[in-house]
């Protein structure tokens, strides 16, 4: 799939986890905590959008990225016992300085 066609796909991807959020709680705690359930494909998914994270696209694919982070606690609980700082430390591209100076950022790694 081209890289266009990825990128315009990222906004139904995040739709879909947040409407599955919203609409199945409970599914999503078990899944969550039974992490195997999801049988990676969202850490597959994550891993394919990351790599085209650049400054032309990133107001597309951060909120994508963070709906699949949602659905992908074994990434983040790995990350922290890593010491790769969670979910700030999936992001590593961005400065701080740029993370300082976006609440919303801040919001989202508190």
């Amino acid at each position: 799939m081209k890289r266009e066609k990825r990128v315009a796909l990222a906004s139904t991807i995040t739709n879909a986890v947040t409407n599955w959020i919203d609409t199945r709680p409970q599914e999503y705690r078990e899944c969550s905590e039974m992490p195997r359930l999801l049988m990676s494909t969202p850490d597959r998914i994550f891993d394919e959008y990351y790599r085209m994270l650049d400054e032309q696209n990133r107001q597309f694919l951060w909120p994508t990225l963070s709906a699949l982070l949602a659905i992908s606690p074994e990434r983040i609980r790995q990350a922290e016992r890593a010491g790769g700082g969670g979910f700030a430390g999936m992001f590593s591209r961005v400065t701080a300085k740029k993370v300082r100076n976006c609440p919303k950022v801040q919001v989202a790694l508190c």
